[in-house]
């Protein structure tokens, strides 16, 4: 019996070790953040036509980064469009805080002063230092 309980033991242990290595090495990992691309994007109709066709009916960007109007369905507030203000909580199920950004051409506060390129690397791949820095 001895013997049976010393290898349960060293199992346990060698789980509960193989797990805290893993959450240390998770923890430990960081994103990578490639240089964004220096290619220049033209703005064609065409593609503002199916860039307003992916932000409103593919993947609805704007009703996170737009306010609401607190009523049944919440509703965008017009002129809020892109703004972002829109608070993730625990109010609405969310474990911790995120608020979404504000992505309108405006040059302060939203991309106005991002390259293409870096708008491309934050929509890809969401871990840009630039987004941390300039994001409010």
């Amino acid at each position: 019996m001895k013997t049976f309980l010393k290898i349960v033991a060293g199992v346990v242990l060698a789980v509960v070790a193989l797990i805290a290595i893993g959450v240390i090495w998770l923890m430990a990992k960081k994103p990578a953040s490639r240089a964004a691309a220096a290619e220049k994007i033209e703005a064609t109709p065409a593609r503002m036509t199916r860039g307003k066709y992916l932000v409103d009916h593919v993947a609805p960007c704007l009703e996170c980064h737009s306010d609401h109007v607190i009523k049944f369905s919440m509703p965008v507030k017009p002129g809020t469009e892109g703004q972002g203000g829109y608070i993730f909580d625990k109010n609405i199920g969310f474990p911790g805080v995120v608020a979404a950004q504000n992505v309108t051409s405006d040059a302060e506060f939203g991309l106005g002063n991002w390259t293409d390129g870096e708008i491309i690397r934050a929509v890809r791949e969401a871990s840009t230092a630039r987004a941390r820095r300039s994001f409010r």
